[in-house]
């Protein structure tokens, strides 16, 4: 157990914690955009909450954004790196991209990758 706990925390070091904006997308176009993006900020405040105060303060609340040029609904919300990370991991199928892409924080440690069949870390 101690070696899947460590894995799904994914606690890896996000070196300078800034927030920065990041433009999220969303997938599959409903017929009403502007409440699209509000039930997908009601879902994201939710789950940040649910994980912690935000993150314990990594993430701000989401704001529904203006409508894309292709016609998709936008979310915006400040937040870290691990944290945009982490949300695209959950949300993975209601994203259809996140502007700016989240870029590896230098010097950042990340756990190490596991097979889940190797018998000897069971």
């Amino acid at each position: 157990m101690g070696i899947w706990t460590t894995i799904l925390r994914d606690e890896f070091n996000d070196r300078g914690k800034q927030h920065e904006s990041y433009t999220i997308t969303l997938t599959r176009p409903a017929p009403d955009l502007a409440a699209q993006a509000e039930d997908f900020c009601e879902r994201l405040s939710l789950w940040l909450t649910k994980q912690g105060e935000g993150f314990k303060g990594e993430a701000k609340a989401p704001e529904a954004a203006a409508v894309s040029n292709e016609g998709n609904a936008r979310v915006s919300i400040q937040c870290t790196e691990r944290a945009i990370a982490l949300i695209e991991r959950q949300f993975g199928t209601d994203i259809l991209k996140v502007d700016p892409p989240a870029q590896h924080v230098r010097g950042a440690i990340y756990p190490p990758k596991v097979d889940p069949w190797d018998v000897s870390k069971w």
